[in-house]
């Protein structure tokens, strides 16, 4: 039986770019489990269980955000958090895709 982790390496490694925004990756997965996965906080939960696969990359949390911002303030626009695929295991089409693609994941392995 599939996990969701394989799901999710699945649909990444199908994928044109090596990272996808959470909302569609949640969209795939939903619709790969025909439906029997719905709670997204368990995706994310699992996803973010296996450093080794994926970096979650959340634009909420860490030094990126804005300094100014006052406690419990919602900023003007809504970032979304995207998920990428460490796996090197991507169908790229071309080397310039292939090597931005690796490029992502080196930054991404860094974190």
């Amino acid at each position: 039986m599939k996990t969701i982790p394989d799901f999710a390496r699945e649909i990444l490694n199908c994928s044109p770019t090596p990272a996808l925004p959470l909302p569609r990756l949640l969209e795939a997965i939903e619709e790969a489990t025909a439906g029997q996965v719905v709670n997204a906080e368990r995706i994310l939960a699992e996803i973010r269980a296996r450093p080794d696969l994926f970096r979650v990359l959340d634009p909420m949390i860490g030094p990126w955000r804005r300094a100014t911002a006052k406690p419990d303030e919602v900023p003007p626009w809504s970032p979304e958090t995207w998920v990428l695929c460490l796996d090197p295991d991507t169908g790229t089409s071309s080397s310039v895709s292939a090597r931005t693609a690796e490029s992502l994941r080196c930054l991404g392995r860094k974190g």
